[in-house]
Parts: C-alpha cells; structure tokens; sequence
C-alpha cells in the first residue's frame, strides 16, 4: 500500500446508518480460516478497482462488539 501498488478500499457506511458504526447490520460469520459477510455497504471510494477492502462488521450478534 505505501508503494501505491495496491488499492485499498474503506467499507463503513450502510444505507440504515450512514456513519454511526454503532448501529451496524452488517455481520460477519466465523467460518474456521475465512468470514462470510452478510450486508450492504455505500459510498465506498475505489470499491470497484479496489485489490483489497477493510470492512466494517458486527462478529457478535448479541452485543455492540
């Protein structure tokens, strides 16, 4: 990344929240050695040219966590 030869994208605004990572609906579901994200996400800047994203999700249902 500090290169410039990868493009990163930042995926936290949701169409429900907007801005308030508190109220994600986004989740993401312990699989062994990968997630599976289950969601939307908006106003991502390079989403579609992205190599790689950093998401923001919930991992625990029952909490704010």
């Amino acid at each position: 990344m500090a290169k410039g030869e990868i493009i990163t994208a930042i995926g936290m605004t949701e169409p429900s929240c907007v801005s308030d990572l508190k109220a994600l609906r986004t989740t993401a579901e312990d699989k062994g050695d990968n997630y599976l994200v289950h969601g939307q996400k908006t106003f991502i800047t390079n989403g579609f040219i992205c190599d790689m994203a950093v998401v923001a999700v919930k991992t625990n249902y029952n909490t704010d966590e």
